[in-house]
């Protein structure tokens, strides 16, 4: 998985599921909700990394930091991989 792979999974996930065309807002704004993750969008991303990056998001690993940004993302599922 690279980087741009990944920003391009995002953007594709963001448009798809909140109709978020790519680049137009950031991750904070689009995908989280007040001030926690919106969980039904949440559960969505992870059910669907795990299905396009062949991987399984460790229950310990879901909390609000590794999904702060798709930075930290990106990094928790680097070190899985």
């Amino acid at each position: 998985m690279t980087k741009k792979d990944f920003d391009e999974f995002i953007d594709q996930f963001l448009y798809r599921t909140k109709k978020i065309p790519p680049g137009s807002l950031n991750w904070t704004a689009s995908l989280l909700q007040r001030e926690y993750v919106d969980s039904l969008s949440l559960v969505l991303l992870i059910n669907e990394v795990e299905m396009h990056f062949e991987m399984k998001i460790p229950e310990n690993q879901i909390n609000e930091k590794n999904f702060a940004s798709k930075e930290s993302l990106f990094h928790l599922l680097a070190e899985i991989d």
